[in-house]
């Protein structure tokens, strides 16, 4: 089985650090879907164990302005005009001349397992 990864290159309001969290991608953003489990690489965290397991559970499509407040609270942590400029700017040079209307998928996973990049550390149960 060939697991997709997700890279994150900034842990936006620590919402990787939580049982469920969400990303907001430009679409069509690697064709993910509901049920497909997924790598969690955190490409700003440089240590050796910087990668989870998560499984899809809920995806959308649906343009930038039509993205609901609190989604971008628990995505990014800001409010919808703040997390949309920051947006226009992330994507600044995709060639899209009207961002806001741009189709992104919301993608809402489900942290499933840290993965133990050293064999010979047990796994603790608190």
């Amino acid at each position: 089985m060939n697991i997709k990864t997700i890279k994150f290159s900034y842990n936006w309001n620590g919402k990787l650090d939580c049982p469920f969290f969400t990303t907001i991608r430009l679409y069509p953003y690697n064709n993910f879907s509901y049920g497909d489990t997924v790598n969690v690489e955190r490409s700003y965290d440089k240590s050796d164990n910087n990668t989870s397991l998560a499984i899809i559970v809920h995806k959308d499509t649906i343009r930038l302005k039509e993205i609901p407040e609190c989604v971008f609270f628990t995505d990014t942590g800001y409010n919808k005009e703040n997390s949309i400029r920051m947006f226009i700017n992330m994507y600044k040079n995709r060639g899209i001349d009207n961002l806001r209307e741009a189709y992104f998928d919301i993608i809402v996973l489900k942290n499933i397992k840290e993965l133990n990049t050293n064999p010979n550390e047990k796994e603790t149960q608190e």
